[in-house]
């Protein structure tokens, strides 16, 4: 039974007579050892499924490393064959008990199983972006920063929202550049990229999820990601403030996605303290429309 687990830290038993620990394959060693391995090459491959829960285990315990042969085996699976909801439950298991999402996908993407059911994501590694603005790299390199900074955000400060939601429109906030994205004289720029990100993401969580609410939140998030970002570079009106924040799904998440999309941006001409500045302002600005949203029509 225990050669028919994924995973050797999975494949510990327990003698509740003799009050002794069974381990046949070494699972406390390599968890001693921070190493996540299979147990069985051949039990191991009859379950596609297995590659996503090996990445989302690398995901929820950061200081553990995949062992190489574990890597390997995993590169050589099928997992485009699954269904959709167990690939969907997988990838918010990363979401909601990892403290760094990023590794889920970065582990996949050392397996080379980013291109089945996230291509979009695997899509952003070859998309440049301004070094002016963006010195962390790539957009895969930005959008995984930023993902990393909502969740972390949202759980320190424990706000109210719903992590999946979030970090769902985090991760698709920025796939128009895969199509937007352009050199002008040298200068790398993607204007407008926001106008293609919701439809894309509309592709790309309807190929996990059939839940309407989310499809609405993603692509409505996405769409509107910039509109912080330029109210507060004009010192917008609250008129305009205002709007932006009567058209978001949800406001106040609005400005999180905003400020972790900031965090994630690398930029020297940049004071220390712009992102606070940006946050802080938005927040003024929110608890103007509530109060304006409070008073009878």
């Amino acid at each position: 039974a225990s050669r028919r687990r994924d995973l050797t830290m999975n494949a510990i038993m327990y003698d509740i007579c003799a009050k002794v620990y069974v381990d046949t394959h070494n699972g406390i060693a390599d968890i001693n050892n921070g190493v996540i391995r299979h147990v069985d090459a051949d039990t191991f491959i009859e379950d596609p499924l297995r590659v996503l829960r090996v990445a989302q285990f690398a995901s929820r315990f950061p200081n553990m490393v995949v062992a190489e042969e574990t890597i390997e085996l995993c590169s050589s699976m099928n997992i485009s064959t699954l269904p959709k909801e167990r690939i969907f439950e997988e990838l918010l298991k990363a979401l909601n008990k990892s403290s760094k999402p990023s590794i889920f996908f970065n582990t996949l993407l050392k397996m080379n199983q980013l291109h089945d059911w996230f291509p979009e994501i695997e899509a952003l590694l070859n998309v440049p972006q301004n070094e002016l603005y963006h010195k962390e790299g790539s957009v895969y390199n930005h959008t995984m920063m930023a993902l990393d900074n909502i969740v972390s955000y949202i759980k320190t400060n424990h706000f109210d929202s719903d992590i999946i939601n979030i970090a769902l429109a985090t991760i698709c906030h920025d796939f128009g550049k895969i199509v937007a994205t352009e050199t002008i004289d040298g200068i790398t720029h993607s204007y407008g990229h926001e106008n293609y990100s919701a439809e894309i993401a509309k592709t790309f969580i309807s190929r996990l999820t059939n839940d309407k609410s989310i499809i609405n939140y993603v692509t409505n998030m996405a769409s509107m990601h910039m509109k912080p970002h330029q109210c507060f570079n004009n010192m917008s009106k609250l008129k305009k403030t205002n709007k932006m924040f009567d058209d978001s799904i949800n406001p106040f998440e609005l400005i999180l996605l905003a400020h972790a999309d900031t965090l994630a941006s690398e930029c020297d001409n940049r004071s220390a303290t712009y992102a606070t500045d940006e946050f802080y302002w938005l927040v003024d600005r929110y608890e103007i429309y509530c109060d304006t949203m409070s008073k009878p029509y």
